[in-house]
Parts: C-alpha cells; structure tokens; sequence
C-alpha cells in the first residue's frame, strides 16, 4: 500500500484570519479590495493571510518537491498572493532534507540552439537509463520526451533492447501521438541496431543518432532522466514504496510542471489548465450543453493557434551554435573518455578527414567526434613525427551502389618499409620507424 503526502481541502476557508500586520502590509499594495472577507489584489489574486499563506506553502513543497522557480510559477497559476512568498519559497526548498540530498547544481551553462519539434508529437528524444532493481525486476527507464511540449512518457523495463523500445513505440508512442518525423539519441546499441532503423524508415522518421560521449546532445532527454530520479528518490524516502508503483506519480508531476512561457507540458499538449491547481472560484461550473461544448473546441483550438507559434519563435529565436575552426588536414587530439591511472588525458594526434558544424572525422576512429573533444595538435611537432612521406598516396574509390559513399584507401610503400608506430609515454609522443631486417 502507498501513502502519499495529504493534499488537504482545495477549497478556502469562510472567515479568513488576518492579522494586524497582514492588513497593515495589505494596505500598502495598489489597488486592493475585499469581497466576502477576502482581500485581493490588483490581479483579482487572493491574498492569503501569512500564516495560511506559510501552510500552503509547505504543503504544496512536501506535495511536489518542486525548486524556487516552478513552485512561483505555480503559485502564480493558482492566483494566489502571499507576503514575501519568494524569500519563503526559498527557505523552504533549502531546508528540505530530500531536496537537498538529491538536487544537482546547476553552474548556469548556456546550451545554445537546439533542435525541436514544430508542433507536439513530431521530435520525440528518446533514452535509456539505470534505475536499481525495482518490483517485478525492472531495473531500466525508457524514457521518451517532446523537445515541443515538454511531455514525458516513461516505461519501467527489463531489459535494454531493440525489442523493448520497437514495442513501446508501436503500441504506445505512435497510436496516441502520431507518426513522427524525427527521432534523436545516442549511439546505444538498442537504437542503432537494424530493427530500430528499419521501423524509423517504414514510418519516414528520421533518427538523428548524436555524438558519442557527449550527453549534451541528448540534452533534454538526459536533463528529464535526471528529472525522474530525483523526484522517485523524494517520493521513495517520503512513502517507502517501489519506484515502480510510484512512477506514475512522477509523470503526473512532469506533466503538470511549469515549462516555457510559464504553461504546463499539459497546458500546451491540451490547451487547458493542469487538473492539480486548486479551483479558487466562489461559482461552481455549470454543465456544459452540446451549444457550449463546440464553443470550448473552438476556444481550445484558438488557443493553439495562439500558444504554438510563440513556442516556435523561442526555440528559433536562440543563439546559433559557435562554429568549430578544425578543417580536412587538420591534426587534431582526441580527449580519452576511459582513462585509466597514469594514462594521458588525451589520444592522438589524428588527422581531420571529414567535418561537419558540430563534429569531426578523424582517421583512426571509426565515429564522429564532437568538436569539444579535440584539441589542436602542435603542427610542428606533428610534421617532425607523424606527417608521412612525400612518397605516402591515397586513392578514392566511389560505392557503385552509393554514389556519395567514398572509400579511401592508403597505397602500399614502394619501398616496403614497415609504417611508423607511434607510443605515447608520459611526456611527451614519439614516433619509431621499424625497417625490415
């Protein structure tokens, strides 16, 4: 059995409690009025009294576990008004225990530009990740996200295969969202096997694979798995239960977040409220009629109208990525991911064959680099003792099949010499010519 923290009455109280420093502090805010014994704001918000205000507060952290920023944007939604509600925000977020020992830090990088969708449902990121060994004997996260809407879907599983996401994809992510026409991860063999490529072809997506080891790339899908865990870590210490059971918890939280322009992932999926904000009105809604009904399907599709294209301009609006200066010819280290004791942080020099704006191809390495994984290597030192010969040619063979595929090829040495080999001691690089015996 799971327990939640208790959300208590949504509705307010009849007679409200202010003090005499509330309405001191009342009086001093423009243009305010009191209607039935609650005072609000210029905004027509309700001003809550402090010490409701301070419960309110408390409730709706212990509730969510929300940071400073989202718990203003949601108090903002729920047009409430309470006295120095950033600076309480704040001591409330810092002293708690679950937030303190699983928020990260964020050093405030500027991520430049990034891909998204153009309306919700066509970019999806798509991901996995390591949970420990859950109920069932589910110990991974599949984990999908618009790049538009913000909109998660997550899937407890058993295993890290092809299988595992075609199936989620077929019978979950397409029949309620559509065909998309762009798919991005990382080069993960579950996503670069053939099963996957061949669904993403018959569909007419285009899986975009990112760099290796650079989890930058995949940034909103790997920021929504961190995400995830934090809040399950909260919602585990706070109840006990299994991260299975409370996974849907989490996702309900995701969904009704504040995200860009201040909406909810919920709000720009469906063009309506979050369905975890208080109802504050003192009139109760009417039943809708047949007449009413298609008068909201045309507001809500107003609505659309409205938010979407603001949404667009944020996302082309951003600053373009920095152009890298490497070129074909250039040499180039390479940063050493897995680098064991006493090991050089770097590998290399290698020569740039291909580039791209975000990355390179280095003879040597089979994948693409990022351009923030290389460093220029010292072109004199390279030339004294890595440049080949004079005599050292190339050919290039074009693919029949593939016209732009080409094949490049290092003639045999006229004088059969045995071809340098470098080994990299821990001062500096030095290259030994072998002759045959």
């Amino acid at each position: 059995m799971t327990t939640l923290p208790d959300p208590s009455s949504a509705s307010l109280p009849e007679n409200p409690a202010y003090t005499k420093e509330d309405l001191n502090w009342i009086q001093k805010l423009p243009l305010t009025q009191c209607l039935n014994g609650w005072w609000r704001a210029a905004d027509c918000s309700i001003i809550l009294p402090e010490e409701m205000g301070n419960k309110v507060l408390s409730k709706m952290h212990r509730a969510t576990h929300m940071g400073t920023r989202k718990m203003q944007d949601l108090i903002r939604h729920a047009r409430i008004t309470i006295k120095d509600s950033r600076t309480k925000i704040e001591q409330i977020v810092t002293s708690c225990k679950a937030c303190q020992l699983t928020n990260a830090t964020n050093h405030g990088k500027n991520p430049g530009s990034r891909t998204r969708g153009t309306r919700p449902g066509t970019y999806w990121e798509v991901d996995f990740t390591e949970v420990k060994p859950g109920k069932y004997g589910y110990k991974y996260l599949l984990v999908f996200i618009d790049t538009f809407s913000g909109w998660t879907e997550a899937f407890p599983t058993k295993h890290e295969t092809a299988q595992v996401v075609a199936k989620k994809m077929l019978e979950d992510i397409m029949p309620r969202y559509g065909f998309p026409t762009l798919i991005g991860s990382d080069n993960g063999p579950a996503f670069i096997s053939k099963v996957i490529q061949g669904i993403a072809q018959f569909i007419g997506a285009d899986w975009k694979l990112h760099c290796a080891y650079r989890p930058q790339s995949s940034g909103q899908v790997e920021r929504m798995n961190r995400t995830l865990k934090e809040t399950l870590t909260k919602l585990t210490m706070e109840t006990g239960a299994n991260w299975v059971v409370l996974l849907p918890y989490a996702l309900f939280r995701v969904w009704n977040s504040p995200y860009k322009l201040g909406l909810t992932p919920f709000e720009i999926m469906y063009g309506a409220p979050p369905p975890i904000i208080p109802n504050l009105q003192f009139n109760v809604l009417t039943e809708f009629d047949d007449h009413k009904l298609l008068i909201s399907l045309r507001e809500l599709q107003h609505t659309h109208q409205e938010v979407w294209p603001r949404l667009r301009a944020i996302y082309e609006n951003g600053p373009p990525p920095e152009p890298h200066h490497y070129r074909p010819g250039d040499w180039v280290y390479v940063q050493r991911h897995k680098q064991e004791t006493l090991q050089p942080r770097w590998k290399g020099p290698y020569i740039v064959i291909l580039t791209i704006p975000t990355a390179l191809k280095v003879d040597g390495i089979a994948t693409w680099i990022h351009y923030t994984h290389a460093r220029p290597a010292d072109p004199f030192a390279v030339q004294e003792d890595f440049v080949p010969e004079a005599n050292t040619a190339w050919t290039v063979d074009q693919s029949k099949t593939y016209p732009l595929k080409l094949t490049l090829r290092r003639k045999p040495d006229p004088e059969n010499r045995l071809r340098p080999k470098a080994w990299v001691s821990h001062t500096k690089t030095v290259a030994a010519a072998l002759d045959p015996p």
